[in-house]
């Protein structure tokens, strides 16, 4: 994923200055305490009026995000947006998409669409429709759409995304590598998989010779690789990618970051698919609770990892726990993302088949009991 850092912070010159850029420093090392400990340092001693306030503000923003503290990100981003005086449309576009990069995590998708387009107006008209920050505002976009089950269109920014920053430079830079990662994972979802494995591995190939063995921002490429081995049942391949990319973040982010998150509900995945139910159950228990603290528990996030928890306990024949957490996981994903959303259907369609199941047990039990009485 790219939160854009503001190019504001290349102007200060002061003391403060000096702690936004080693502020910089920090995030270009993957180092997000370091980054919001300098932030913060400047922001105990600039005053509002100063326009590196908004500045210390949007950047901290982004380093919480980074670091997955959603919610505190989301607070420093808007006291960036009310610090902006006149003369920083620039700035403020950074800031907009970064929020709206906030909501598209939430779920809040028309939010999010509303955020970008502002940010896409002042980008386009300040650098022009061709340019690279043009292209990592339509990888915003493809991002978005992805998440909202638009994947024609999510394809069609991802695409352009891809292009733009091929063209204008930014290859082989972060921005470009995350859209070759976004549009393989599209083409992934859409069952091409050829095509998706070339762009992940391309991706993952470009992570690895950028940032070292045990960067952050290589598990991002490793779970799509593991996710795109899974759908192709090479499950031992997709165990070990997941489990590197759980050590890189914990090693790297600590154990309580969504990457986290992600790579336990992947590994019970494969657990569950290679019969060991009880490592699976452990596996989904932790993730659901790094979800709890990061997203909370009516996200999307946490709604879908308690969906595949319910398979699991389907699948053991706890068929009760199952439907509870099916029907909470329904009632969570309607609320954010509507009753008509592909997710939706898919755990409603799980869940009526569930009930299918527990009436036929139910009913061969009775048939049961009464073959046996006298």
């Amino acid at each position: 994923m790219h939160f854009p850092i503001l190019l504001g912070l290349w102007l200060a010159s002061l003391e403060p200055g000096a702690a936004l850029h080693a502020g910089r420093d920090c995030i270009q090392r993957a180092d997000y305490s370091c980054a919001e400990r300098h932030f913060r340092s400047a922001l105990a001693v600039l005053p509002p009026s100063d326009p590196r306030t908004a500045i210390a503000w949007a950047n901290l923003g982004a380093t919480l995000y980074l670091a997955g503290r959603f919610a505190e990100s989301e607070a420093a981003t808007l006291r960036s947006l009310e610090s902006y005086g006149p003369g920083s449309a620039n700035e403020m576009a950074s800031a907009l998409s970064n929020l709206a990069t906030l909501y598209r995590r939430s779920g809040r998708f028309q939010d999010a669409e509303a955020f970008y387009r502002r940010a896409q107006r002042t980008v386009e008209s300040i650098h022009g429709v061709d340019s690279g920050p043009a292209g990592v505002l339509r990888h915003h976009f493809a991002e978005l759409y992805r998440a909202w089950g638009r994947t024609d269109e999510a394809e069609r920014h991802a695409r352009a995304a891809v292009a733009l920053l091929e063209n204008s430079g930014e290859a082989p830079r972060l921005p470009f590598v995350n859209s070759l990662l976004t549009l393989g994972i599209i083409f992934q979802s859409k069952g091409e998989l050829r095509e998706a494995e070339a762009l992940i591995t391309r991706s993952l190939a470009l992570r690895e010779a950028a940032f070292p063995p045990n960067d952050p921002r290589i598990a991002p490429a490793l779970l799509a690789l593991a996710s795109l081995r899974l759908d192709s049942s090479r499950i031992p391949e997709a165990d070990q990618l997941f489990r590197q990319a759980l050590s890189i973040s914990q090693t790297s982010l600590g154990p309580n970051h969504p990457y986290c998150a992600t790579a336990l509900n992947n590994l019970a995945q494969t657990a569950k698919l290679g019969g060991r139910f009880a490592e699976a159950e452990g596996f989904y228990r932790r993730a659901l609770a790094i979800w709890e603290k990061t997203t909370g528990p009516n996200s999307i996030d946490y709604a879908l990892t308690l969906s595949n928890f319910a398979d699991l306990f389907r699948a053991q024949g706890k068929f009760m726990g199952a439907g509870r957490m099916y029907r909470r996981s329904i009632a969570t994903l309607s609320e954010v993302l509507g009753p008509d959303h592909a997710a939706v259907q898919s755990r409603r369609q799980s869940l009526q088949e569930l009930t299918a199941a527990l009436e036929r047990y139910t009913n061969h039990r009775v048939s049961i009991q009464t073959l046996r009485k006298p």
